[in-house]
């Protein structure tokens, strides 16, 4: 993913170095937490050693949801937990940092210290725990803000329902309901391994065969070999079973029936996660499919992919650039400008097969069915100020034609 930033103005720099800086390098794990959790929490600090602003990152199980309207989340308590282990003992520390509004425009964050010696519990108050835990010092307890429309976080969630907890403003995991049939595939996984382990080709072999030794009391003691030596088994009577010192055992493997189960069991889990029955069903016959296949054939799958990008992941990027501008603001250092406007260019995304997409796109500029700002603004990432301000450079550059009947 790539975003562009534009106000014409200095402000330019201060919020593309930020976004290179403390938001892109950490994007895609946080986008696969929540993929995988339900959703994250960007919360932007104020560093001062450094004079900049820093984006704290909380995963679901760090989120305890206070106040929201519909999906949005105004009001939440976030948990930070350490541990510090001295002469072998290990101490928890967790803060607990409570964000909520508290009347029109009244903004309070409340932060609580605790000690423990399990990772499960409170334990006792602390005052202050800055002494311990560095990254704490300085905390003030209670925090009132004015003139606050929106909090100082940032949640992004999951696109889809949370039909696990109903009325609940929190996403929810992507594999939320194929939880049973991950289980089930990995059941299938593990007999198709033990089928191949159990199958392999073994002998039967007379235990006069195997080395031996005798014992303290004079009894015979056969010695059992390493690994190699597993697929040697010694007959129980070899009058009985057989004249053949050694038979050779080789039963029919079910790989084929094993890998159908498996392939069946991988369509129901893409199918509970939002995406199409084949979308990880490799089929070595066929090869790795395009992602012009991808959007022809798999419509599923790009439908959730391009809402994860639209509804999820580009809102929490716009949504933080403003909330660093309330922290900066509040902390009196330069702050990006209001009007930022930010352009996204998802080229890296397997929704995009980029030179057919961007032949299609210039032909339809050629034909009058796309406009040249659309184009720019599309395929080049450019905002709508960067796009006009691209096209009045080229109609500058471009020589004005001479009628000769003029």
């Amino acid at each position: 993913m790539g975003a562009s930033v534009n106000n014409g103005a200095k402000e330019d720099d201060l919020a593309k170095e930020f976004l290179k800086e403390a938001v892109i390098p950490f994007l895609r794990s946080q986008v696969e937490y929540s993929l995988a959790m339900g959703g994250i929490i960007m919360r932007p600090w104020y560093d001062q050693k450094s004079g900049k602003v820093r984006i704290g990152w909380y995963t679901a199980e760090q989120i305890i949801p206070l106040d929201w309207d519909n999906k949005k989340l105004h009001g939440a308590i976030l948990i930070d937990q350490r541990n510090v282990i001295s002469n072998g003992v290990t101490t928890y520390y967790t803060k607990l940092e409570a964000h909520k509004f508290q009347g029109e425009g009244v903004y309070t964050i409340t932060t609580r210290f605790f000690k423990s010696s399990s990772a499960i519990e409170l334990g006792v108050q602390m005052p202050s725990a800055g002494t311990v835990i560095k990254a704490w010092d300085g905390i003030d307890a209670d925090v009132i803000i004015n003139n606050l429309t929106d909090p100082l976080f940032v949640y992004m969630g999951t696109p889809w329902a949370n039909n696990k907890l109903i009325n609940n403003p929190t996403g929810c995991s992507i594999f939320k309901d194929a939880v049973q049939i991950i289980e089930e595939l990995d059941k299938t996984w593990s007999t198709l391994n033990w089928e191949r382990e159990g199958g392999e080709m073994r002998l039967f072999i007379d235990q006069s065969m195997l080395p031996s030794k005798l014992g303290d009391n004079g009894e015979i003691i056969y010695e059992v070999g390493d690994k190699a030596d597993r697929r040697l088994y010694r007959k129980m009577d070899v009058a009985e079973s057989s004249k053949a010192l050694l038979e050779p055992w080789s039963p029919e493997l079910r790989i084929n029936d094993l890998l159908t189960k498996l392939k069946s069991d991988l369509s129901l889990a893409c199918m509970a996660c939002h995406l199409d029955p084949g979308a990880y069903v490799y089929d070595s016959d066929k090869g790795a499919v395009t992602a012009t296949e991808v959007r022809s054939k798999n419509q599923q799958t790009y439908g959730t992919i391009v809402d994860i990008q639209v509804q999820m992941i580009q809102p929490a990027v716009e949504q933080i650039v403003d909330v660093v501008r309330s922290v900066q603001i509040l902390y009196g250092v330069e702050a990006f400008a209001d009007d930022v406007s930010l352009g996204f260019d998802w080229g890296d995304s397997i929704l995009v097969d980029s030179e057919t997409e961007r032949i299609n796109a210039q032909a339809e500029v050629t034909s009058g069915l796309r406009s040249k700002l659309s184009y720019l603004m599309t395929y080049r990432g450019m905002t709508e100020e960067q796009a006009r301000a691209e096209l009045a450079q080229i109609k500058a550059d471009s020589p004005t034609p001479v009628s000769m009947f003029a």
